[in-house]
């Protein structure tokens, strides 16, 4: 069944802190990345760069996209049926999302839309996109450990390795529990227990509100959203689906790796693949940081610093910083346009996107 109501009221964004926050943090990643890097300079070394391996580049950053898309597919297969192709346009419209709007609200954006055009569970559907994100985590601990033991990094950097693998494995450990206990009926006879729970305390004959809350409601709608959240955890009980998300996750991340090693080939900088791997570490590591929609001063600061062991000068690390942000960020926003198109979704949709207006049961 499918229940509905009228849109939220939310805070604007312009009226939040973390937006704030945000293009404080994007204002100084700009300066610090061309605080020292003269203006005429820099235009030059833009000219030099070849062209044909950044093109090369921005092909491999759409592949990445495409395996991403393929790899949500396979944890969408237990939720409902969705082909490949709608698969990688609602996850390229998250990504648009998240390139121009602010508060990074991409994820939720794509489980909501294609909830919405799907008639799937959009609880479900943000369960397959939590453990997507588990996946991601965990390839970046792991990359981040690789790092370490090639070359010395940071001690910041190898904590923060450490903690992520832990947390994203003792997370991934809990959901596949959590959807082992739903499917061997544990939840169901929880689900009864709540169901008597709602009957003899707030019984849905009477209207039990507080504070002009109607707790009826409030308890009903919690369940039906917790049991949809479960139904789209199952995919974590099939070693086979997990074996092609992990594989498709390598795929991925390995085409993250590649996209920068030719960008650093494009700007003239002939550097060890450990630098590749630096520069892929720092970026997503600092992705948890506030910043601007697209991480715009942000992701240019991060991989400047990133190449500090390899003592590249200020200029050529501008340039560096400077393409390997925008050619990922106009595939992003092309495709992500395009697939608007594709999927017949308004821009003004993604703004009014919110998965607490409507949910499908």
């Amino acid at each position: 069944m499918s229940a509905s109501s009228s849109p939220a009221r939310s805070t604007p964004w312009y009226r939040d802190l973390r937006f704030w926050l945000g293009l404080t943090v994007s204002v100084a990643g700009l300066w610090l990345t061309f605080r020292n890097v003269n203006g005429r300079e820099l235009l030059h070394s833009v000219r030099a760069v070849d062209w044909g391996l950044l093109g090369l580049a921005m092909l491999v950053a759409l592949f990445d996209q495409i395996v991403r898309g393929l790899r949500w597919r396979v944890l969408l297969q237990p939720v409902g049926r969705v082909s490949s192709a709608d698969a990688f346009s609602y996850l390229s419209i998250g990504a648009l999302a998240n390139a121009l709007l602010p508060l990074r609200a991409g994820e939720v954006i794509r489980a909501t839309l294609l909830g919405e055009k799907r008639a799937l569970s959009k609880s479900a559907l943000f369960a397959t996109v939590v453990v997507e994100r588990i996946f991601d985590v965990l390839a970046l601990a792991l990359l981040a450990l690789l790092l370490l033991a090639v070359m010395p990094i940071p001690r910041e950097i190898k904590q923060a390795a450490l903690l992520l693998g832990g947390v994203s494995a003792a997370a991934l450990l809990a959901l596949w529990l959590l959807s082992w206990l739903a499917a061997r009926g544990r939840g169901g006879r929880a689900a009864t227990w709540l169901g008597h729970a709602e009957t003899r305390v707030l019984h849905p004959a009477q209207d039990h509100r507080l504070l002009g809350v109607n707790l009826t409601q409030v308890l009903r709608r919690l369940w039906q959203m917790a049991h949809s959240f479960f139904g789209g955890l199952r995919a974590v009980q099939s070693p086979r689906l997990l074996w092609s998300v992990g594989w498709y996750t390598v795929l991925a991340w390995l085409a993250s790796l590649g996209y920068i090693w030719l960008v650093l080939r494009a700007c003239h900088l002939d550097l060890p693949w450990s630098a590749s791997l630096m520069v892929l570490v720092f970026i997503n590591l600092g992705a948890a940081l506030p910043s601007t929609p697209g991480g715009v001063g942000l992701v240019h600061w991060l991989a400047r610093e990133a190449l500090l062991p390899w003592q590249v000068a200020d200029q050529p690390s501008a340039t560096f910083a400077l393409m390997v942000h925008a050619a990922v960020y106009l595939v992003m926003v092309g495709v992500g346009l395009l697939c608007l198109w594709r999927e017949g979704v308004q821009f003004r949709q993604l703004t009014r996107s919110d998965p607490a207006t409507s949910e499908t049961v």
